[in-house]
């Protein structure tokens, strides 16, 4: 993973595969009683989009963005599961394929700090506009840099720190 970070730090965006402590403090933010379809941006090798499968409802959906070629052909492709819809595609490309205050919740782990930041702010903006009234933005980062994409537009934004993952991770939390 490290070596990936290295060949191509704007689409691999994790130094390490976070912690399952780490996940768990994600999957802490989602009401999974009323959450039924979630949007992951970087899947990378799939370590949280198969827990998210596991917590996920019957009726549920996954829509996973990755523009990885290696992580999309070595590891995403591998999980089968009907909920699951995985596109090879920029998240920058939501809006295309996703309807307006259509999704619960998103979960991005895309390195943030290392985009170019009229590209994170359109991915922000875009993300705002699939998600429904009440609906949460998650990211896990290396810092805090995102938070200042999500000022703008979420009306509740909370952020821990998690230290048991090597780096630590910070957990941003932004409610539409």
């Amino acid at each position: 993973m490290f070596e990936a970070i290295i060949k191509s730090p704007k689409t691999t965006g994790a130094i390490s595969r976070y912690s399952k402590s780490s996940i768990r403090d994600i999957f802490k933010e989602i009401d999974r009683s009323q959450t039924k379809s979630i949007i992951e941006f970087g899947p990378g090798d799939g370590n949280i989009t198969k827990l998210i499968l596991d917590q996920l409802s019957p009726d549920g959906q996954l829509i996973c963005f990755e523009i990885n070629k290696k992580d999309f052909e070595s590891h995403l492709q591998k999980i089968t599961d009907p909920r699951l819809t995985i596109y090879y595609l920029s998240c920058e490309q939501i809006d295309r394929y996703i309807e307006q205050a259509s999704v619960d919740t998103i979960i991005s782990t895309i390195p943030m700090s290392l985009i170019e930041k009229t590209t994170v702010a359109n991915i922000i903006q875009k993300s705002y506009q699939a998600l429904k009234p009440g609906g949460t933005f998650i990211t896990g980062q290396y810092s805090s840099y995102a938070k200042q994409f999500l000022n703008p537009h979420f009306i509740s934004i909370t952020q821990r720190r998690h230290l048991r993952n090597l780096p630590p991770v910070c957990i941003i939390t932004a409610t539409k």
